[in-house]
């Protein structure tokens, strides 16, 4: 994942190194390398299995609808965002703005019924831009 180079400035200090970001897919996306720019040296992510998730929120045109588009790099990390989103920081979702963070993941029930798992999860922001 690379962001555009006009994102860096915006990136949370101790988190430039979120410029460009390679993940292991096997069993979630995991980062695997983090980069500050495209041709700089790539570094280690902490090795608490990490992944990335992220939020877009848009007003489409003038007094019309907005796009709020939360989403992650796997299956598990899109919905455990998604309940911490509604849960923990729906203020996120009336801010327009894009959002990229940090999910450190904790163990995922083999058939969970329910999502309270999710709250074991934690949350780093990594960027954050207002529109």
């Amino acid at each position: 994942m690379r962001l555009q180079k006009e994102l860096w400035p915006y990136l949370v200090p101790g988190y430039e190194n979120h410029a460009c970001i390679d993940y292991r897919a096997t069993n979630g996306a995991v980062m695997r390398e983090l980069r500050q720019g495209l041709r700089v040296r790539a570094e280690k992510p902490p090795l608490d299995g990490r992944t990335s998730a992220f939020l877009l929120h848009d007003r489409l045109w003038e007094n019309g609808p907005s796009l709020i588009a939360a989403f992650a790099m796997d299956g598990n990390a899109a919905v455990v965002w998604a309940k911490l989103l509604a849960e923990r920081h729906p203020e996120w979702l009336r801010e327009p703005g894009f959002r990229m963070v940090d999910l450190v993941p904790q163990p995922v029930p083999v058939r969970p019924t329910v999502l309270r798992f999710a709250y074991d999860w934690r949350i780093e922001v990594a960027l954050s831009v207002r529109f």
